[in-house]
């Protein structure tokens, strides 16, 4: 079975990624120059990725609804009728290529998205090894309880669970990766990951134009202030460069 998705779901899901990244650097520059402090809108880069994918992918048939992670992070997550696909988009950190057998590295065994992996039962993972060797981790941030998953969703209603990963080069903080993934859940509550393909070559070919000056400035930004503190916001199930995850 072709687990891809097509080409224009894919151009449209890299051009809002761009478009919200471009919006998000066009904020934070905003904000640095207009208040005393705007450490803060590191926190929103996930929210404004989340947001322009949702409008670029509405006229394709794909649906969305708001949900949680954890207390504090709300995010979206996308249906694709026509496969019963569910997708989520996060940020490449939290992949770690320092593993032979990927898999999702997380403390509590109820994380919603090794729950939400279950989804890929019908899959046949033994035709999909991957190229890539990473094991995806999460921060306590995005933690949830098994409970809350099965309140908020019903994996019966999907046939297949996607994550989109975006990475952000370090010193240039552009865009630099765009890649499909399909987590398979193993014994013992780990999670595997097998990746299904490489968007990486829709970006910069979808129409979005960049604003380099506000994507300069972010380079120029400490990467504490980039990609946000936790112990400043006081939550304790909050992790160290959780915004990086979102």
């Amino acid at each position: 079975m072709d687990y891809v998705l097509s080409a224009e779901l894919n151009k449209h899901l890299v051009r809002g990624i761009e478009s919200g990244y471009n919006l998000y650097a066009l904020e934070r520059s905003e904000k640095r120059q207009t208040m005393r402090v705007s450490a803060a809108y590191a926190w929103v880069k996930g929210n404004h990725i989340d947001d322009q994918v949702s409008r670029e992918l509405e006229n394709l048939g794909v649906n969305y609804q708001d949900d949680k992670a954890g207390y504090t992070w709300s995010y979206l997550q996308f249906s694709i009728p026509e496969s019963k696909s569910l997708l989520l988009i996060k940020n490449a950190t939290i992949i770690k290529s320092s593993s032979k057998q990927p898999e999702l590295d997380v403390k509590n065994p109820d994380n919603y998205l090794v729950e939400l992996s279950r989804i890929n039962s019908k899959v046949d993972f033994e035709e999909l090894k991957p190229e890539y060797q990473g094991t995806m981790k999460f921060n306590e941030l995005m933690q949830d309880s098994l409970k809350e998953v099965q309140n908020q969703i019903a994996v019966s209603e999907f046939d297949r669970f996607y994550i989109v990963t975006y990475a952000i080069e370090p010193n240039s903080r552009m865009l630099s990766n765009v890649s499909l993934w399909m987590p398979e859940f193993k014994q013992g509550s780990k999670v595997e990951m097998v990746r299904i393909d490489d968007l990486s070559p829709y970006l910069g070919n979808t129409g979005i134009e960049m604003n380099m000056e506000a994507i300069g400035a972010l380079a120029n930004t400490p990467d504490s202030e980039f990609s946000g503190e936790a112990e400043e916001y006081g939550y304790s199930v909050a992790a160290k460069k959780a915004e990086e995850n979102a």
